[in-house]
């Protein structure tokens, strides 16, 4: 059994947890279906009932709605694989649209910009995991204070309410629920935000075309909750990221403060969808996912900002030093 091949067998046997009989649908593209055919392949495996759609089949994308044959399939399954190219203008229409619905018809697991690379996120213990998701939740769960400082630059502290909920995004997906995958993060709405956030991992959204970040990394001046300035030596970056802000009158804002639970990835790979689950700390700006963690607005942009080895204080307690936890006596797990 090949790298690719494991990797596949933990995302549809461990991950979604596909059983005899139940109904799989894999979604995805001309770039990414060579990981998506190996999902089908294993899914077949286990149950007769497998839809397998390409998105180029419904015109030119970006789509700017959910097709219906598309609707019709998700609504009738059990498992959903989104495992295609993650495209600009298809945020809103497509993929949480997708999602949404998603949640209501069973479980989810979101891929977007999926890789060979990639899938060795999932090529690993999900269980444990899992247990570290769960571990890192009840630590933060309740906090009123998370300072995050790192020789990068980056220095903020975070504030948090009980009105707002953390949520676990592990690898292991129940019914109604959804994770990225490779998954492993634990993430809220943060009520508040002040200091100097160096974005030197990656971005999300489309601007995972300009990879890894570590040699051209970009400050996020932030204040009371909202990107004040934004500065990087590679102006085109700068300029987009500024516009992109700017497309919603709540894009600036902190809507998502979230830590990553992988402790198997060793190196960023410049990939938004692997490198935010590194033991490390990513921010997003715009939509706060207000369904999930109850803020009280909502924005239709949403792009994660990823910093690298960082130490994390919660309430006064370090649980990370240098991108490696540090919990129970100590011990870097």
């Amino acid at each position: 059994m090949d790298d690719l091949q494991k990797a596949a067998e933990n995302a549809v046997r461990v991950c979604a947890g596909v059983k005899p009989g139940e109904r799989v649908l894999i979604i995805t593209d001309e770039k990414t279906r060579y990981v998506a055919e190996v999902i089908r392949d294993e899914a077949g495996k286990i149950t007769d009932n497998v839809d397998y759609i390409l998105l180029e089949e419904f015109g030119k994308r970006p789509l700017k709605k959910l097709p219906k044959r598309l609707r019709d399939s998700i609504l009738k399954s059990d498992a959903i694989f989104f495992a295609a190219n993650s495209v600009e203008g298809e945020l809103y229409p497509l993929r949480r649209s997708i999602r949404d619905l998603a949640q209501r018809s069973g479980r989810y697991a979101h891929m977007p910009n999926i890789n060979r690379e990639i899938m060795e996120g999932i090529r690993v213990d999900n269980v444990r995991i899992q247990e570290m998701t769960q571990r890192v939740y009840e630590i933060v769960n309740g906090c009123r204070k998370i300072r995050v400082k790192g020789s990068n630059g980056t220095n903020i502290v975070a504030e948090f309410g009980e009105e707002f909920l953390w949520v676990k995004l592990g690898s292991i997906i129940g019914k109604g629920e959804w994770t990225n995958l490779p998954g492993a993060e634990v993430m809220t709405y943060p009520r508040n935000v002040n200091g100097t956030y160096i974005v030197d991992g990656v971005l999300g959204d489309h601007f995972v075309k300009y990879g890894d970040l570590q040699k051209t990394p970009v400050r996020i001046e932030i204040r009371d909750g909202v990107a004040v300035s934004v500065e990087c030596e590679n102006k085109g970056i700068e300029q987009e990221l500024d516009k992109y802000l700017d497309q919603d009158r709540n894009g600036r804002r902190v809507g998502e403060f979230a830590l990553g639970t992988n402790i198997f990835l060793k190196e960023f790979i410049g990939v938004l969808l692997q490198d935010e689950k590194f033991p490390t700390v990513h921010i997003a700006l715009g939509n706060p996912y207000p369904d999930m963690t109850k803020a009280k607005y909502d924005a239709k942009t949403h792009i994660d900002a990823v910093t690298r080895d960082v130490s994390v204080w919660v309430d006064g307690r370090k649980i990370m030093e240098k991108g490696k936890y540090v919990l129970e006596d100590r011990k870097i797990v």
